[in-house]
């Protein structure tokens, strides 16, 4: 199967049609987001996780994060949120932050390597948004680059990691957040810590909310 790239800046229409279209099917799209090209998946299609996991060579054991369109799909996917998740949610989806929150039953274990939590993002970038919307329904996505390399940032990077192993690449140029991936943070850990540093730092997310943020030592969770 040769890769398509659909041309999100000329024809944004056109491309995100087709990418909804491919993403409905079960395949693999990849995306821009503010921070890197992510490659995109039906959160709801187990097939789809598992060949996104095999194709970009990342570890089962390792959760994906689950992006959304639009704030109601919270509800869908997370119980028992903490008071503080309304708080960040409300300036920063859409942005850089992925939120670590207890899931659902229904969400697939393969999406969240078997724990109880999921990470939760809104990316701030008008094309991810429109696909997922389009989708109609949550997708999974990780990093648009084999494991242990470095992130891409434009459509030309993804290709080449993944020429002829996806359906599609949603060209929207450059990625404005330089590679930088996003901040994600652990809601359920008291105090709340942050797992992998991105934009949003620990005394920006202090100073927002008059709660201490920490960082792991160790590890990364998303990707």
């Amino acid at each position: 199967m040769k890769t398509l790239v659909l041309d999100g800046i000329a024809r944004p229409d056109e491309a995100v049609d087709q990418a909804a279209a491919m993403l409905r099917r079960g395949l693999l799209v990849a995306i821009p987001t503010e921070t890197v090209y992510g490659l995109a998946a039906l959160a709801s299609d187990q097939a789809a996780v598992r060949a996104l996991y095999r194709i970009k060579g990342r570890s089962f054991q390792k959760p994906l994060t689950i992006h959304i369109g639009d704030r109601r799909d919270i509800d869908k996917l997370a119980e028992d949120l903490p008071l503080l998740f309304d708080m960040l949610a409300a300036r920063y989806f859409p942005g850089p932050l992925t939120l670590v929150v207890r899931k659902q039953a229904w969400v697939p274990d393969i999406v969240t390597a078997g724990l109880p939590a999921l990470g939760l993002r809104m990316p701030d970038h008008p094309l991810a948004l429109r696909v997922i919307r389009a989708v109609g329904e949550p997708l999974v996505a990780s990093s648009a680059n084999l494991s242990g390399q470095a992130s891409a940032i434009r459509a030309e990077q993804v290709l080449r990691d993944f020429e002829s192993d996806i359906a599609a690449i949603v060209d929207g140029g450059e990625c404005p957040g330089a590679g930088r991936a996003s901040t994600v943070v652990d809601l359920l850990s008291e105090p709340p810590m942050i797992l992998r540093r991105g934009s949003i730092t620990a005394e920006e997310l202090t100073a927002l909310t008059g709660t201490e943020f920490v960082t792991a030592k160790k590890g990364k969770t998303g990707g």
